[in-house]
């Protein structure tokens, strides 16, 4: 299942991403420059990939939360943390590059 997301989340991104390739001509036109472009692109990416962060982790604190007290009587899940940081860190390098790349290839085409 996990790696069927990472592919859906991909190609989503890299559509979307390749898409907007009319957008980046125009922004070319009145004077921005590849690296302005790569830098919003950047931008778009991480407030993505913390806004998808913020909500994964609203809802595994809603469920887990009543599984958990529902166990042994503590409201707060534990375990180790670096679980979660190789979670976030995950998305964010997995978003990063699902939108830099593409955008980085449109940016340099000769047709933009």
């Amino acid at each position: 299942i996990l790696g069927y997301a990472v592919l859906a989340l991909l190609n989503t991104v890299i559509a979307a991403t390749i898409g907007r390739r009319r957008e980046f001509a125009l922004q070319r036109l009145i004077g921005a420059t590849r690296g302005q472009l790569m830098r919003m692109m950047s931008v778009e990416a991480l407030l993505t990939a913390l806004a998808g962060i913020a909500l994964g982790t609203v809802v595994a604190v809603g469920t887990l939360i009543p599984f958990q007290f529902a166990l042994d009587r503590t409201p707060w899940p534990h375990g180790p943390l670096w679980i979660y940081v190789a979670i976030v860190g995950g998305a964010v390098l997995l978003t990063l590059g699902a939108t830099l790349g593409p955008a980085s290839a449109v940016v340099r085409s000769r047709h933009l």
